[in-house]
């Protein structure tokens, strides 16, 4: 039976019997430097369902060649991390877009702009969350981490007097708010969360 993990041949233990049983095998251990499956091709194909039920019962007979890439727990908190850098960078500069389209009465494409930047925003959030959480999983008992929700409370202010204005017709102000706080207060916010995923 043919299986490689990273490049290399990997030698299955016994009685590993189905493609879920290897992979747990594959996973064990505890902190930054356990290994996490990213990538599997059964018999040269790409199985971005490999974690799904049907693929974990399969035979490893089945699905040779299983070829395997793996990265350390470390490793993928800080690809997310700098994915999240890149992403946040790119939405505080784009923040100036609505707040511009305010100020030229530009309404229609002000909230077309507006409504991207906050469903970008919870994305970005929602990756924030899984940084987190990632490096609490590997922290020893006792250890504490920082909860990034308090980074977001000046943003959810900001966005709360945002809404406002905008309840309003405010347009001046909801520029404002973009240009002045909530553009400046993103990297902030991506700061601290960074700081508490290192």
């Amino acid at each position: 039976m043919h299986i490689t993990v990273d490049g290399g041949t990997h030698d299955a233990a016994p009685g590993l019997k189905n493609w879920g049983e290897l992979l747990a095998a594959l996973e064990r251990g505890e902190g930054e430097g356990r290994r996490v499956v990213t990538a599997v091709r059964f018999r040269g194909v790409d199985q971005p369902s490999f974690r799904a039920r049907p693929a974990l019962g399969l035979a490893l007979a089945d699905a040779a060649p299983i070829d395997i890439e793996t990265a350390t727990v470390s490793d993928l908190i800080d690809e997310s991390a700098l994915a999240l850098r890149e992403g946040v960078t790119a939405l505080a500069s784009f923040a100036h877009e609505p707040a511009r389209a305010f100020r030229l009465h530009d309404i229609a494409r002000a909230q077309s702009l507006l409504t991207e930047l906050i469903g970008t925003f919870k994305t970005m959030t929602a990756l924030a969350s899984v940084v987190i959480d990632a490096r609490r999983s590997t922290l020893s008992h006792g250890d504490v981490i920082a909860d990034p929700e308090r980074a977001l409370e000046p943003l959810r202010t900001a966005l709360e007097s945002l809404i406002d204005a905008t309840t309003r017709k405010d347009w001046i102000t909801a520029a404002d708010v973009l240009d002045s706080q909530i553009s400046e207060d993103l990297p902030r916010w991506l700061e601290a969360v960074c700081a508490q995923a290192n």
